[in-house]
C-alpha cells in the first residue's frame, strides 16, 4: 500500500488547477428488469479548474459548493 505525504493532493492542485471528476451509478435489477436489462449504468463527466476555498475565509462559497457537490 502507497501512502501520500500530508497535504499531497493540495500541492498537486496548486501546481495544477485542471480537474476531471467522474460519477458513476450502477443499479442492480434481479426482480424486475429494467428497460429489458437487468442493470442500468450511468455515468457523467466534468472537466474544469478547480479553486481551493479557505473554510474559515469564504464560508459561505464554501458552503455553496459543498452543497452543489453533493447535489
Amino acid at each position: 500500500m502507497c501512502i501520500a505525504r500530508r497535504g499531497y493532493k493540495p500541492d498537486l492542485m496548486r501546481k495544477d488547477a485542471r480537474c476531471t471528476l467522474q460519477f458513476h451509478a450502477f443499479r442492480d435489477f434481479p426482480d424486475r428488469p429494467y428497460k429489458g436489462h437487468n442493470y442500468d449504468c450511468r455515468s457523467a463527466t466534468a472537466k474544469g479548474t478547480i479553486e481551493i476555498l479557505d473554510r474559515a475565509k469564504a464560508f459561505e462559497a464554501f458552503g455553496d459548493a459543498h452543497e452543489m457537490f453533493m447535489t
